[in-house]
């Protein structure tokens, strides 16, 4: 006989939960937005994931860096970037900033699991909590996430051996099909530097930052314009309360 077990979310205390997701444990059987998908028995399933692509970025946050900048699009995003090793997700929010990192458990053909364990007092034990569900589907990543209750659709960029902090240079590469789309040279043209980078910088008050080798330069929009300033009293180490000193560089109609 099959024997079902149904996985909840638990939110707050033990009585909370967001979405139920029902599998058999033997010939097993997992509906994702109201399609059957293949699974896994819990005695073969391997928790560690093939990883080929590491870095993915959010499709919708793809799209708005053609419109607005880095920080003027994160802020309307739920999970902005997802970093997979073999056997956890780094997940970013909708700030590119401080992420968290959870387990992975494979439940089903590239689709994983991702959970954390809280002590729970009411239990007087360590309970497991489903954060979402990640689907691979050919080049496009899923994330099913519980708390928001959104499917959010990833693609690839960068290469397997990227570190951490390849989206700044990512950001540069979209940037410039942003300016590419409107006729524009490329950043690297514009400021004559082929090393930068780009991130939204919250330490410094949510700022569009370009940086390379000490230099600095910032980015703004408004009023239908794209203004590039060039960063002038760049702190040789950290400075609390610093006060932003630019001169403007260029301005491009946006």
């Amino acid at each position: 006989m099959t024997k079902f077990v149904t996985l909840k979310l638990l939110l707050v205390s033990a009585s909370f939960f967001i979405i139920t997701v029902t599998l058999a444990q033997r010939n097993a059987t997992l509906f994702i937005d109201g399609q059957e998908v293949k699974t896994v028995s819990a005695n073969s399933a391997s928790d560690s994931m093939p990883v080929k692509s590491k870095n993915w970025m959010s499709v919708t946050y793809v799209k708005c860096l053609q419109e607005k900048l880095p920080c003027e699009c994160q802020k309307m995003e739920t999970h902005t970037l997802i970093r997979l090793d073999s056997s956890y997700a780094t997940i970013h929010d909708g700030i590119i900033y401080d992420p968290n990192t959870f387990p992975l458990k494979k439940i089903g053909d590239n689709i994983y699991q991702v959970f954390r364990t809280q002590y729970i007092p009411a239990l007087f034990q360590d309970s497991t909590i489903i954060m979402g569900i990640l689907q691979i589907v050919s080049d496009t990543l899923y994330y099913y996430d519980n708390y928001s209750n959104t499917k959010i659709a990833y693609i690839n960029y960068g290469s397997a051996g990227d570190n951490d902090w390849a989206y700044d240079k990512e950001h540069i590469r979209l940037l410039d099909k942003a300016f590419d789309m409107r006729n524009y040279p490329s950043l690297e043209k514009i400021l004559n530097n082929d090393s930068i980078s780009c991130n939204c910088n919250p330490e410094l008050g949510v700022i569009n930052l370009i940086s390379s080798k000490g230099n600095g330069w910032i980015l703004e929009q408004k009023n239908g314009y794209l203004f590039i300033y060039k960063w002038t009293n760049i702190p040789k180490e950290k400075v609390g309360d610093l006060k932003i000193e630019k001169q403007l560089l260029k301005s491009y109609k946006w």
